[in-house]
């Protein structure tokens, strides 16, 4: 989660990772640098509704249109889907 940097900023500490494959050709996760993100606190959905009374308002198109939004849905539905029908069980990387 963030955390308190210098009053009102946080920061997010973000971790390069990706995967290298082994001697024996296997993929072995790693993980590079980390760097911090500041960002200033809000509130997510007062900050979505801000975000879409201005586009009216001003007649600014939005980020996203209906289309994504239903795609996401759509993608968030099928990984709730999917989550029921298959076990998913933590392993350590070495």
């Amino acid at each position: 989660p963030p955390r308190p940097v210098r009053g009102i900023l946080h920061a997010l500490t973000v971790a390069m990772c990706g995967a290298k494959p082994d001697e024996r050709g296997q993929l072995r996760a790693q993980r590079g640098d980390t760097y911090e993100v500041a960002v200033e606190p809000s509130e997510p959905l007062r900050e979505e509704i801000i975000a879409f009374l201005t586009s009216i308002r001003f007649e600014i198109p939005s980020e996203t249109d209906g289309k994504e939004g239903i795609a996401v849905l759509r993608a968030l539905e099928m990984a709730d889907d999917g989550s029921s029908h298959h076990s998913v069980v933590p392993t350590a990387l070495a």
